[in-house]
């Protein structure tokens, strides 16, 4: 069976644990790697991209606040 691979981008750690092992829990392997914050994430996801295409992420999952400079710009209202 083919482990899934899991970007997980998220700076709280017990956020991180709780999500882990959400993910670990429904019996598939998964691969999940860990960022604290979207600079870090970024340059993972450009190296895998130009070096190794066969651990591209199958999920990405991000709190916003840790990916606003990066992905999306801030909202002022």
């Amino acid at each position: 069976m083919n482990s899934k691979n899991v970007l997980l981008i998220e700076n709280s750690m017990v956020d991180a644990i709780l999500i882990k092992d959400a993910l670990q829990q429904n019996g598939k392997p998964c691969n999940i790697n860990l960022f604290e914050d979207g600079p870090e994430a970024i340059t993972y996801i450009e190296n895998i991209l130009q070096k190794n295409k066969n651990e591209i992420p199958d999920l990405i999952r991000s709190w916003l606040n840790t990916m606003e400079l990066t992905f999306f710009p801030k909202l002022e209202i």
